[in-house]
């Protein structure tokens, strides 16, 4: 630790050490975009910070990843989180901070952004890796009813779909990649 102090009003023992400004920097972003979220000017680009935050390993990364991954599941369908395995890694090597998978295990890295949120029914889909493989997709409406079903083609990542008929209203994405992995995401017709 290269710097020890205490807080003056509680006691608290505070220890500066090189993970300390990482795990600050966590934080400000958390509450940078937490205040967005709260103005209601959260943009897709500040989603995707959001997912990042709460893909971080807690143990590492700082308990900011907690609060990170409440955010995410307010903007988002309750998702869990695993933390398995990111406590084992290295804190002293920045590759370890970022992902405690192999690049082999695409199915595990494998993530899905819907945008704009809200829409007028006409919606872009990206891939964070990229995967041309055919996905299924079901759409649900706030009542449970299927209203879309279809298979996407994703080219560089990207593909898009219209909601035909759209009624304003919360709607589900609910995709089925080729190795049988499900994600699911919330958006909004206008």
């Amino acid at each position: 630790m290269s710097n020890v102090d205490s807080d003056a009003v509680t006691g608290a023992v505070m220890a500066d050490g090189p993970d300390a400004n990482e795990v600050v920097h966590h934080y400000k972003r958390y509450y940078h975009l937490l205040i967005k979220y709260r103005r209601d000017t959260l943009t897709t680009a500040d989603s995707a910070e959001v997912a990042t935050l709460a893909n971080m390993c807690p143990y590492v990364d700082g308990t900011v990843v907690y609060k990170a991954r409440g955010l995410y599941n307010r903007i988002y369908p309750i998702r869990t989180f695993s933390d398995l395995g990111c406590e084992d890694s290295d804190p002293e090597t920045p590759e370890s901070r970022k992902s405690n998978t192999s690049g082999s295990d695409v199915a595990t890295e494998q993530g899905y952004m819907l945008y704009p949120n809200p829409s007028d029914g006409n919606i872009m889909l990206q891939q964070k890796v990229p995967d041309n493989n055919p996905v299924r997709a079901e759409v649900y409406n706030a009542t449970g009813a299927s209203v879309y079903k279809g298979v996407f083609q994703f080219s560089g990542g990207l593909t898009s779909f219209t909601m035909h008929n759209k009624i304003p209203g919360v709607y589900v994405l609910h995709l089925t990649d080729s190795n049988a992995n499900e994600f699911i995401l919330k958006f909004t017709i206008e």
